[in-house]
């Protein structure tokens, strides 16, 4: 069971965005969305594909997540926060 651990390193997970037999690629859009609350804020994007065979696939692509702070901050404050977070995202990919 340990020295299965050490193979872990080597373990690769593809992951696919795009279906196979999807058709050709006409529309590609990215989707995020952010929310917050007392507890935290995040986000979440997400890939849409549409094909020329009016195809619709939509990805899951990545997700950010954060703790609030000790001192109170207002929720208007913590969703421009989170905004700022999906703006980031939206840049890095």
């Amino acid at each position: 069971m340990i020295s299965e651990l050490l193979h872990a390193g080597s373990l690769s997970v593809p992951r696919r965005n795009k279906p196979s037999n999807f058709g050709n690629v006409i529309n590609v859009q990215l989707h995020h969305f952010s929310n917050a609350s007392n507890k935290g804020y995040g986000q979440c994007s997400h890939l849409r594909l549409e094909s020329d065979k009016a195809n619709i696939n939509c990805a899951f692509v990545m997700r950010k997540g954060r703790v609030t702070c000790l001192k109170p901050v207002t929720i208007p404050r913590l969703e421009l926060t989170a905004a700022i977070v999906s703006v980031n995202v939206s840049e890095q990919l």
